[in-house]
């Protein structure tokens, strides 16, 4: 979901609130989003054979209270549905979504005949995004606010990462005893998410080939599945369609907030493949998929003002690391785009 404040998020970046302003990325510091994500719980004796077989990992191979990102393709290899799946026991799966369980239970039931196994949309459930300086911290905490349900993911890229899944009224009391600073809001996790180049389901993902943003949640020699054959395919050539990429935009506080207007009103904001004094040659590559409207600065003295965004551009052999950004009838000019050192 993108801001509605965007305008606020830019031109009063001093007046942020005092969780906005904490620097999350500061591995030391631990964090916890109560997420919107809803859960379906998949439970039976047939349950691994059933899923195996449709998604892109080996459903086997993931450990009790452990989790994984997984995909639901069509026949052409692209995202139909993008879930953390996350094994409670032998017979029983928990799948996060980001969008809509209930369009992943529609989903998943197209293919349920005569397998022993039930889907569930659990909406009682919540599920919590946390991470920790170490492990030791990790377990201590998620054993005393959740009992055993939380589950090992690498989601953001951190050593220590979880999703708990846990009651609201468990959630309310857990953000109530603990301090603010430990409790991301949704703009908090997208900055964050933004910043390391970590894909989102809707904006990244769907109706997309997962390998245009990385190898993440597909098992490479697996069995078949929907869409296996063109994953196999793409990674034996190993050179998918597209790339996707963590950038910084550079431009004037008044252009960033034009680009930051023109995101939240879904408009189509084109990546130009050209250096600056090469503009009037530029061609079109590719689209800003994702963008964090929370201002920074390159330097202390706030002269270098930049956003955190995500591109999505074709695979070329031009692997330059400066590129330009317009949005048609808003910008009188393209702004330059750097690759950040996070990559996808």
């Amino acid at each position: 979901m993108k801001s509605k404040s965007l305008e606020t998020l830019i031109s009063n970046d001093e007046q942020q609130s005092s969780s906005s302003s904490i620097d999350y990325s500061t591995t030391g510091l631990e964090a916890h989003y109560a997420t919107s994500w809803s859960c379906l719980q998949i439970v039976g004796p047939d349950t691994v054979d059933f899923l195996n077989r449709l998604l892109s990992i080996q459903v086997a191979s993931i450990p009790t209270q452990q989790g994984s990102w997984a995909f639901l393709l069509d026949h052409r290899g692209r995202v139909q549905e993008s879930i953390y799946l996350l094994r409670e026991n032998q017979q029983s799966f928990i799948a996060v979504s980001e969008t809509d369980a209930q369009a992943l239970h529609d989903a998943l039931d197209r293919f349920l005949f005569a397998e022993n196994l039930n889907l569930s949309l659990r909406k009682d459930l919540r599920c919590v995004y946390s991470r920790f300086p170490t492990e030791h911290i990790a377990k201590g905490r998620l054993t005393e606010s959740f009992a055993q349900s939380f589950y090992s993911i690498s989601l953001l890229g951190y050593q220590s990462e979880y999703l708990s899944i846990t009651s609201t009224e468990s959630v309310s009391d857990f953000i109530q005893q603990h301090e603010l600073r430990l409790i991301w809001e949704e703009t908090d996790f997208e900055h964050e998410r933004v910043r390391l180049g970590i894909a989102q389901p809707l904006r990244e993902y769907q109706g997309r080939s997962p390998l245009d943003i990385s190898t993440q949640g597909i098992s490479e020699g697996k069995g078949c599945y929907p869409g296996q054959e063109v994953i196999e395919r793409t990674l034996a050539l190993g050179k998918p369609a597209k790339r996707t990429l963590a950038v910084k935009i550079f431009a004037s506080p008044e252009d960033l907030k034009l680009i930051c207007k023109s995101y939240g009103q879904e408009e189509i904001l084109e990546v130009l493949s050209a250096s600056l004094d090469e503009q009037p040659q530029a061609k079109v590559i590719g689209i800003l998929s994702s963008l964090s409207t929370r201002l920074m600065h390159e330097t202390e003295d706030k002269t270098m003002p930049f956003l955190y965004g995500i591109i999505q551009i074709k695979n070329r052999a031009d692997d330059s690391n400066h590129m330009l950004i317009q949005i048609a009838g808003v910008l009188p000019q393209a702004v330059r785009i750097v690759i950040s050192d996070a990559s996808l």
